[in-house]
C-alpha cells in the first residue's frame, strides 16, 4: 500500500506547511507506511497528479492511496483525478479548509484529522453526483447560496476569516442585493417551476461551513437528497436562515409552503437568464444544469470511531 498525501497550502488560513508535513511522517514511521508528499501550485494541480499517477500504475493503481489535506475543494479534486484514471485508487480526507463539510456525514467518534487513524482506515464505497463530466463529493447547489459561496472567495482575501464566520458575512452581504431566481425543474421527472430562492441536490447533509440544508441526506444510499426553496421576502429568508443552518428547516410549519424536500437519483433545471451553481464549492453561471447519481462510484477512507 502506498500513501500519497495531497497538501493545497492554501487551504483554510494558509499555514497547512512544516509542522502538518512532520506530523504525516512520525505517523507514517511510527506505522511502517510508505508515505510521499504534494504541494499543490494552483488550480486543477491536485486533480492531473493524481491521475496521472493513476494512469501510470493501471491496475496496480488499487494499491494506491490519496489524502486530500485541505477543504472540499481539495477533496473535490482528487477525486475527479482518482475517477478520470478509473476509480481504483482510494480516497482519504485530512480536513484542512474552509468547509470540510463532507466529514460531517460521519460519526463524530472518527477523527479525520488523526493522521495514524488515516493510515489505519478501512475504505467503504460512497457515492458521487456526476454533472457534465465532473464529479462532485458533496453538494451541488445554484441560485442564493452559490452566490453566497462566490462572495466568500472574494471576502476571504480581503478578511483573512475562513470557516462558519466567513460563510455568515457572505450570506449578511448576499441578503442586501438581489435574490431569486426562475427555473424550471425536473426531479426525477416531476416538474417544478417559479421563482425560486435556491436549489440543492446533496450528497452530504451541509455545506457551507455547517449549515445543514440536507439534513436526511446519506453519502451511501444511491439517492441525492434534494432542497427546493422558493423565492421568500427578506423578512422570511432571515428568519429561515438559523433551523436552515442548524437543519430544522423540514420541521417548521412556517416553512412548509416554501419548502420542496425530495430524494432522486436525477435533477435538472433551466433558466432564461445565468445563475450561479456550485459543485463543492467551484461557481459557474449556468442557464441549463444537469446532475446524477453515481452510486458507490468511489472508495472513501473513514477512520474508525474511539
Amino acid at each position: 500500500m502506498e500513501h500519497y498525501f495531497i497538501i493545497n497550502p492554501k487551504a483554510g488560513r494558509g499555514d497547512t506547511g512544516g509542522e502538518f508535513c512532520l506530523s504525516i511522517e512520525s505517523a507514517a514511521a511510527a506505522a511502517g507506511a510508505r508515505a510521499a508528499f504534494y504541494i499543490t501550485r494552483g488550480p486543477r494541480d491536485a486533480w492531473n497528479y493524481t491521475r496521472d499517477l493513476c494512469q501510470a500504475r493501471g491496475a496496480e493503481a488499487a494499491a494506491l492511496r490519496f489524502y486530500a489535506c485541505g477543504g472540499d475543494g481539495t477533496l473535490n479534486e482528487v477525486v475527479n483525478g482518482v475517477m478520470a484514471a478509473g476509480g481504483r485508487a482510494a480516497v482519504g480526507f485530512i480536513p484542512q479548509g474552509t468547509g470540510n463539510d463532507f466529514v460531517n456525514n460521519f460519526p463524530q467518534g472518527a477523527d479525520f484529522t488523526d493522521v495514524a487513524a488515516q493510515l489505519a482506515a478501512a475504505p467503504r464505497t460512497v457515492d458521487l453526483l456526476l454533472a457534465g463530466g465532473r464529479y462532485a463529493v458533496n453538494m451541488c447547489n445554484a441560485g442564493f447560496d452559490a452566490e453566497v459561496a462566490r462572495r466568500m472567495t472574494a471576502l476571504k482575501k480581503k478578511t483573512g476569516l475562513y470557516g462558519p464566520p466567513l460563510y455568515t458575512l457572505a450570506l449578511a452581504r448576499c441578503l442586501l442585493g438581489k435574490t431569486g431566481m426562475t427555473l424550471d425543474l425536473d426531479l426525477d421527472g416531476a416538474k417544478y417551476a417559479g421563482r425560486f430562492l435556491l436549489a440543492l441536490a446533496a450528497n452530504g447533509v451541509s455545506y457551507g461551513g455547517g449549515y445543514y440544508g440536507a439534513p436526511l441526506a446519506k453519502p451511501d444510499d444511491g439517492y441525492m437528497d434534494c432542497c427546493l426553496v422558493k423565492s421568500i421576502p427578506r423578512p422570511l429568508m432571515a428568519a429561515l436562515v438559523p433551523f436552515f443552518r442548524q437543519g430544522h428547516h423540514l420541521e417548521m410549519p412556517m416553512f412548509r409552503r416554501i419548502i420542496t424536500y425530495a430524494r432522486a437519483r436525477a435533477m435538472s433545471f433551466h433558466s432564461p437568464r445565468p445563475v450561479p451553481v456550485s459543485m463543492d464549492g467551484e461557481i459557474e453561471l449556468l442557464r441549463s444544469f444537469s446532475v446524477s447519481v453515481a452510486p458507490a462510484a468511489l472508495s472513501f477512507l473513514t477512520p474508525a470511531t474511539r
